[in-house]
C-alpha cells in the first residue's frame, strides 16, 4: 500500500477513536456504578434493586436523545414503588450526574486538569454551591460540601454544572 500524508493521520485517528471509545465504556461503567451509589443513599428501601444500573441506562438514552428529567421521571414513577417527590429527585441527579460523568471522561482523556464549577446563578442556588461559583475544581480532588465530596452536578438535585479547562494544543492551559 502506498502511504501518503493522508493516510496515516486518518489511520491514527481512528486508531485513537477506537482507543477512546474503549475509556469511555470504561468510564461509563464507573458511571453507572457511581450513579447507583449515589441513588442507594437518596432512594426508599426496596427500590434500590439495580436502580443505579437502571437509571444510568435511562440517562445516557436521556442524553444521546436530549430527553428530559421529567421524561426519566415518568419512567421511574412508573416503577410504582416511589413517590413523585422521590422520582423526580432521582431523575433530575441521575440526568445531572451523567453529564458531569461523561464530561469529566472527556475532558480527562484530552488532558484536562479540572474544570471551574458554574451554577445556575438564581435564588434556589445552595449557599455551599454559590461560594463555589467560578472555582477551579480539579478532577481528582472533588470538594466536601454540605457533608458530601461530589463534583457539581453530582449532588441530590444539583443544577451545577462543570465547565472543563482544556489544555491547548502545546500542553498549556
Amino acid at each position: 500500500m502506498i502511504r501518503d500524508a493522508t493516510t496515516i493521520p486518518l489511520r491514527r485517528s481512528f486508531l485513537n477513536l477506537r482507543k477512546a471509545e474503549r475509556y469511555y465504556q470504561r468510564q461509563l461503567a464507573q458511571v453507572a456504578r457511581q450513579i447507583g451509589h449515589i441513588v442507594r443513599g437518596m432512594a426508599p428501601e426496596g427500590v434500590v434493586t439495580n436502580i443505579g444500573e437502571r437509571l444510568f441506562k435511562l440517562n445516557t438514552e436521556a442524553i444521546t436523545t436530549s430527553a428530559r428529567a421529567k421524561e426519566i421521571q415518568q419512567e421511574i414513577l412508573a416503577s410504582g414503588r416511589v413517590s413523585l417527590a422521590t422520582a423526580k429527585m432521582l431523575a433530575r441527579t441521575g440526568v445531572s450526574t451523567t453529564a458531569t460523568a461523561i464530561t469529566k471522561a472527556r475532558a480527562e482523556h484530552i488532558g484536562s486538569p479540572g474544570y471551574i464549577w458554574r451554577t445556575s446563578k438564581d435564588g434556589a442556588v445552595r449557599p455551599s454551591h454559590r461560594v463555589m461559583e467560578g472555582r477551579f475544581v480539579e478532577w481528582g480532588k472533588p470538594p466536601t460540601l454540605d457533608n458530601y465530596t461530589a463534583h457539581c452536578g453530582e449532588f441530590a438535585n444539583c443544577r451545577c454544572f462543570p465547565e472543563p479547562i482544556i489544555p491547548d494544543r502545546f500542553g498549556t492551559h
